[in-house]
This record gives structure tokens, C-alpha cells and sequence, in this order.
């Protein structure tokens, strides 16, 4: 596809190619997609890079008992297809348009031309997946916790930033379809920990006041 000055902007200024050199060029292709649009990581069959340009997408999987479950949601600048880009496998999950959004795709061969391109990339790459494990290390820990409070709580000291501060980023609703718990059980949770003054609740901002205390309740919960 034609080069675009304003699409290949937007392109190095997402987090994965970001500050990459001005001299490198990258061929692409562009779909629009309706409110409900199921997404795939090919562009017309090819296995590509997925990133959204505007718009949002739903990432959701089909419980055991057969319901929906919600587990995240892209927004733009990011990305999809990086996991399974290198294989044939097909994406675990499924996305589906929030409302009406434009995807970019870089097909696998022109991406691993990238790649082999610049160094940084595949650092940046490396970086990605590491984060990938410790994330699939905490989705299993998580699994071992049956207490909905003590799933509250792990999720929240694992995504604390430095001033023990964890920010909802997403609706409430959304929080617990993650984790796997119901909404009253996250106000109760809350609520418990806010009584042992563990935590302090302000709009979509709680701080963890007491750490140590948070991870004996985890641990008596395991």
C-alpha cells in the first residue's frame, strides 16, 4: 500500500515502534469495521500485526459454564497478533468491535523484515513476551485463590505502582470479568479491607495502606 505521512506517524509513535529510525519504511493496509465486527490477526489470509488506529475492541473467551468472558479491552495504540504472529496457531480469544473502528495491518513477512532491521525492535520484542510470562505466572496464581476477596487483592498489590496505588482503568463490571468474581463480591472485598484500614478508596484510585497485611490475607486464603 501507498505510503501515508499521517498513518506512517501515527506507526512509529505506538510504544512497540516507537523512536525506531525515520529511515525505515513499512508497508500496511487499513480495514474499517463496524460496531459488532468480529476481528481476526490476517489481512485478506496473510497472518499480520493487528494495531488499532481509532476506534476500541472487545478481547473476550467463552467460560467453562459457556458464558462470555470479558478479558480486556484495545484501544488505540495497541496492538494484537504479536503472540501467535511467528505460528499457525489461530488467537485464543476473541475480538470484537466496541463501536465503529479502523485497524492498520503489517503483514508477518514486511513485520519480520522489521525485525531483522533494528535491533531495538527485537528488544522491545523480547520485553513483550517477558511480560507475557509474568502475567500468565500471576493468571495461575490467581487460579489458586478461591476467596473473592483475597482475588481482589492479589490483582490489586500485582498492578500497585510506586506509591502503592492501583487505578481502575476499566469499568467495575469489566474488573471483576476479569478476575472472575461478581460485582457485590468487589464491594465487599473492598469494603473488608477498608475496615482492617488496609486500604483507602477514592473514585477509580485505591491505595494500599497496609502491604504486609494484604499479603497474609492472600496467603491464609491459598
Amino acid at each position: 500500500m501507498k505510503q501515508n505521512g499521517k498513518i506512517r506517524e501515527f506507526l512509529f509513535s505506538i510504544p512497540l515502534l516507537e523512536g525506531l529510525s525515520k529511515e525505515l519504511t513499512c508497508e500496511y493496509y487499513i480495514e474499517e469495521h463496524q460496531k459488532s465486527d468480529i476481528i481476526f490477526d490476517k489481512h485478506k489470509g496473510i497472518q499480520s500485526l493487528g494495531i488499532l488506529y481509532q476506534g476500541q475492541l472487545s478481547i473476550s473467551n467463552v467460560a467453562i459454564d459457556g458464558n462470555e468472558l470479558l478479558l480486556s479491552n484495545i484501544y488505540p495504540k495497541d496492538f494484537f497478533g504479536l503472540c501467535n504472529l511467528l505460528s499457525a496457531l489461530p488467537l485464543p480469544v476473541t475480538l470484537k468491535c466496541s463501536c465503529p473502528s479502523t485497524i492498520i495491518y503489517i503483514p508477518k513477512e514486511e513485520f519480520i523484515r522489521l525485525m531483522a532491521a533494528s535491533p531495538s525492535l527485537m528488544m522491545r520484542i523480547m520485553e513483550f513476551y517477558n511480560q507475557k510470562i509474568l502475567s500468565l505466572q500471576k493468571k495461575i496464581e490467581l487460579l489458586n485463590i478461591s476467596s473473592p476477596t483475597a482475588k481482589v487483592c492479589f490483582h490489586i498489590l500485582s498492578n500497585i505502582n510506586e506509591r502503592n496505588e492501583f487505578h481502575f482503568t476499566c469499568s467495575k463490571r469489566e474488573f471483576c470479568s476479569q478476575i472472575g468474581i461478581g460485582r457485590a463480591s468487589l464491594y465487599r472485598g473492598l469494603e473488608e479491607m477498608k475496615k482492617l484500614s488496609c486500604l483507602e478508596v477514592k473514585g477509580n484510585k485505591v491505595t494500599v495502606k497496609n502491604v504486609d497485611e494484604f499479603q497474609r490475607y492472600i496467603s491464609a486464603a491459598c
